[in-house]
This record gives C-alpha cells, sequence and structure tokens, in this order.
C-alpha cells in the first residue's frame, strides 16, 4: 500500500478512534447497568471491543514495510511509550494517595500498593487506563527480544499469537488477582500482532465487497458473546477476528472527506479523552452525586468542550500537549 494511501487513510482511523474513546468513558463510568440484563450485555460486548480495537491500530501504524519491525523505529516507540507512562502515573498519584488514605492504607501500604500498580498490574486508582500503556510496552520488550533473536516475521507473528493464547487462558483460569490483571494486559500483544498482519499482507479488496466483511465481523461478534463460552479459546479468537474485521473496514472503506485539521483534532481528542477522562469521574464520584448516565453525558461533555477551547493546541499538540500525548 502506497504512503499516499496510508495518509488518506488517517481520516476513518481517527474518527473511529474518536468514538472508541467515548466508549471508554461508557465502560469506566458503568453507564450499561441502568439497562436490562439483555441490553447491558450487548452494550457491554461493544464497548469492551475499543481498547482491543486501539491495539490492533497501534500495530497496523507502527509495522514497517518489509521488516515488520526496525530497531530503531521500536526504540524510539518504547521511549515515547515509557515517558508517557512515567509522567501519567505520576499525573495520577495525588488521586491514589488520596484514595489510599481514605481506605485506612499505612505510608508503607501506600508505597507498595503504588509499586505494585506501576511494575506489574500497570494502573493505579481512578487511572485504569494506563494498562494500555504498560501493555504497549511490554509488547514493546518482546518485539525487541525477537529483534534480536532474528526470527523472522511469520514466526514473531506466530509466537504473538501463541503468547495471546497463553496469558487469556491464564488471566482467566489464575485464582490470583494480581497475575489475572498482569496476564489479561499482556494478552494485548495478540491484537497488536493483529494489526502488524493486516499491515504485512496489506489486505486490500479490489472489489470493494466490503459488506461481506462487515457481514462476517457482525455474525463473528454475535458467535463470539452469545454462542462461544466466555474467555475461551474460541471466544479470544472470535474477539480478534472481530476486531480485524473493525480495523480492516475503516483502513479501507472510502475514507470520510474533512479537512486535515479536523482529522488531527479528533485524533489528539481521542488520546485526551482516554487519558483523563477518569480524573473527572473521581471528581464526580467524590464530590458529586450523579447517576451513571448523568455523569457519563456530564464527562463526555466537559472532555469535548475542554478539547474544543484547546482546539490549537490539540491539532497541532503544541506546548504542553507534546509531553502528554
Amino acid at each position: 500500500m502506497s504512503n499516499e494511501a496510508e495518509i488518506n487513510q488517517q481520516s476513518n482511523v481517527d474518527v473511529m478512534k474518536f468514538i472508541l474513546s467515548l466508549m471508554v468513558v461508557c465502560i469506566h463510568t458503568g453507564v450499561t447497568s441502568i439497562m436490562p440484563a439483555d441490553i447491558r450485555k450487548f452494550f457491554n460486548a461493544i464497548f469492551n471491543l475499543a481498547v482491543p480495537t486501539f491495539f490492533v491500530y497501534s500495530g497496523y501504524f507502527f509495522a514497517c514495510k518489509g521488516n515488520l519491525i526496525k530497531k530503531d523505529k521500536l526504540i524510539k516507540y518504547l521511549k515515547h511509550i515509557v515517558k508517557l507512562y512515567i509522567l501519567w502515573s505520576a499525573i495520577s498519584l495525588p488521586i491514589c494517595i488520596q484514595v489510599y488514605i481514605g481506605n485506612g492504607y499505612s505510608i508503607q501500604e501506600c508505597l507498595l500498593n503504588y509499586s505494585s500498580g506501576f511494575f506489574i498490574l500497570g494502573q493505579h486508582p481512578y487511572s485504569w487506563q494506563l494498562w494500555y500503556l504498560w501493555s504497549l510496552i511490554f509488547i514493546g520488550i518482546i518485539l525487541y527480544i525477537f529483534e534480536l533473536l532474528k526470527l523472522g516475521d511469520k514466526v514473531e507473528i506466530l509466537l504473538c499469537f501463541a503468547f495471546f493464547l497463553i496469558f487469556s487462558e491464564i488471566s482467566t483460569s489464575s485464582e490470583v488477582y494480581v497475575i489475572r490483571i498482569m496476564c489479561g494486559n499482556c494478552a494485548g500483544i495478540g491484537y497488536f500482532a493483529t494489526g502488524m498482519l493486516l499491515r504485512k499482507i496489506n489486505f486490500y479488496s479490489k472489489n470493494n465487497n466490503y459488506y461481506y466483511h462487515f457481514l462476517g465481523g457482525v455474525i463473528i461478534f454475535l458467535l463470539t458473546y452469545y454462542v462461544f463460552e466466555s474467555h475461551s479459546i474460541l471466544w479470544n479468537v472470535g474477539r480478534i477476528i472481530t476486531v480485524a474485521c473493525i480495523a480492516f473496514l475503516t483502513l479501507n472503506i472510502p475514507m470520510i472527506k474533512i479537512k486535515n485539521r479536523f482529522s488531527l483534532w479528533l485524533r489528539n481528542t481521542s488520546e485526551w479523552i482516554y487519558l483523563t477522562h477518569l480524573v473527572f469521574l473521581y471528581i464526580f464520584d467524590k464530590f458529586v452525586c450523579l447517576g451513571n448516565f448523568k455523569m457519563t453525558c456530564l464527562i463526555i461533555f466537559i472532555e469535548i468542550s475542554l478539547a474544543l477551547l484547546l482546539n490549537n493546541s490539540l491539532s497541532e499538540k503544541k506546548k504542553v500537549f507534546q509531553m502528554l500525548l
């Protein structure tokens, strides 16, 4: 796929990322809890595809032509993600301290829990979204080891999928909370590899029979969540195929015609919403008594309003946003 095609693809992906970031807000505010059981299960299933789809996009745009992984690009990518993880972990520290003190923890217990969250779990109270960055760091380290071993693209992709199945199984079966969370985070490698595989095969439908892929994705989605046993091998494989279909469609259907500046705003705003929405959730949980639906709407309204006020800075990643995103 040519460089020009890749540039044109950004608008669809940017729109999709913006939608996915709002879905993540809905997950954390628990808005589906007010719905009837069957409807709640359906929407939870849809919302829970958000972060796996983020992984697929990350893998797709990380992969390079020829060799999937270029060591210099991987090192630069890892440095950026580590910087973001450390920065946002530090930003979340005051909230963590408040939560730990509120739970009656001693100083030693606070340090122990924060260290565990930083190094092992990839998350802290009201900063659960940071597990995504932790997972990307883990994926980057694994890919770097692959590069040192010179295994080749096919073997690397197969190993990523094997790790995905192993970590998913451990995450489901383990009775130890820390192991369940850590292995669940590590399982992101399968979705990242899916994105790399899409890039590798340059899967592009010349006949534009997109409705076949859409229909296939819908069928796999329904099978995954209503037929296959939850978190079984078929369930995990079904999730990968579902998010692969979502990514394939957004990468290959005719691009939405929007101005490049607006596309950049959507891209950076989706990251901003993903990384900051739990700050507002903490504030509302602590100081304002709102129902889940009202709180969800209010957080989304505040996030979008702030993004609009910061339009110029967000669109071009000016000043502080160069560090935060």
